[in-house]
């Protein structure tokens, strides 16, 4: 059944089948000590248990957000992720070198991604993919968020047998579910604890903090003027997370026209902003991993001081107007988001609490990339 060798002498083991009772015969080159022939034994049925094990291995069964349950034969290691935020938690729990696509649109970021074309383009963005490209990769699985081409892709990929899985990154309350289903298919479990550890260890210490706080009102402007999110979008689950109450909490988009935009962009009128007066105004700009110069982050917080009537607004008066870049605030399933927003609008209770020291952990242990530092400006 199987012959090995141990330096000079050889140790041979044999199973043999005779007509009644199986017989285990050994056969030893003179010269070998008893110690010798111990070990050679061991190292054999260390190694056999080693083989079994492998080839007895459960199968790997996850059920994604489109409630379809996967299975694998074993762990995956190639991954082609839609959404940056995707693509994040798989370099993030399985290692860079997992992930051999994503879609241009992620990829982009100067600095944050490979430039050397090890993560290849597979598509314009989570709703164009290249299935040419795609295909050509052959990865063991393809992850989409909920607001990509799954669907599509789950079709058309079918033929050639590569699996989509509906995981959506940027959505803080799927957060633990999404990471723990990437460490199961990648054989990494231990390190999608570490980080759902670091994400679940900031949720439980805001709802901890910010038990019985009266909660204050604010405005999270987030991408062009006067637009915001509003209930069933992402962001605005970071900032109810942060403990903010957003003057927006009461508008529902299914009542609203098409031209008001998403639940992630609602167009806003500027005299509705000065109606509710927010008692804390926080502005996202600038989707970058690199930020801005603190000189660039000033003229972009003057033109918000100069906006028609902010003088008048009590965030404005009360100093309590920030702006953060938007890649921070989004990092980690907007956590870090979270955290800037609770430490804005109690910094009492959150004193100890550094928003930037929790994005240095996310992008250089768990990223793997440098912490330019320097997100956000106050004055």
């Amino acid at each position: 059944m199987l012959l090995s060798s141990l330096g000079s002498g050889l140790v041979r083991v044999a199973f043999t089948h005779g007509t009644t009772t199986p017989q285990l015969p050994y056969v030893f080159q003179s010269g070998l000590s008893a110690r010798q022939i111990a070990g050679a034994i061991i190292a054999f049925m260390v190694g056999l248990f080693l083989f079994l094990g492998t080839a007895l291995a459960a199968p790997i069964s996850v059920t994604d957000e489109s409630d379809v349950t996967v299975t694998f034969a074993e762990a995956v290691d190639r991954i082609v992720a839609f959404n940056a935020y995707n693509g994040e938690f798989v370099r993030a729990v399985a290692g860079i070198e997992t992930l051999v696509g994503m879609d241009g649109n992620a990829l982009k970021e100067v600095g944050y991604w490979p430039d050397d074309g090890s993560v290849a383009v597979a598509g314009v963005n989570q709703r164009e993919p290249d299935y040419e490209a795609i295909i050509g990769l052959e990865p063991d699985v393809v992850i989409f968020p909920r607001n990509g081409a799954w669907q599509e892709a789950r079709d058309k990929l079918a033929t050639f047998d590569i699996p989509v899985l509906v995981l959506t990154g940027w959505d803080p309350l799927r957060h633990t579910a999404n990471v723990a289903a990437i460490g199961d298919i990648t054989g990494h479990p231990d390190r999608a604890e570490k980080l759902n550890a670091f994400f679940t260890g900031y949720q439980d210490l805001l709802k901890e903090r910010l038990k019985g706080v009266k909660k204050r009102s604010i405005y999270v402007e987030h991408g062009a003027d006067y637009h915001a999110p509003t209930p069933g979008s992402g962001w605005h689950d970071m900032i109810a997370e942060g403990g903010g109450d957003s003057i927006l909490s009461d508008i529902d988009i299914a009542k609203q026209p098409a031209s008001k935009g998403s639940v992630h962009s609602f167009v806003l009128e500027p005299e509705f902003i000065l109606k509710k007066d927010p008692e804390v105004i926080i502005k996202f700009h600038q989707r970058s991993y690199l930020p801005a110069s603190k000189a660039a982050q000033k003229v972009h917080f003057d033109s918000l001081l100069a906006r028609p009537g902010w003088s008048d607004l009590q965030a404005v008066k009360n100093g309590e107007l920030y702006t953060v870049n938007w890649f921070a605030s989004g990092a980690c399933s907007k956590i870090i988001g979270s955290l800037y927003i609770a430490k804005w609008l109690y910094p009492d209770q959150f004193e100890d609490v550094d928003p930037d020291e929790a994005m240095r952990v996310w992008l250089e242990e768990f990223q793997g990339v440098k912490d330019p530092s320097g997100y956000s400006y106050h004055e």
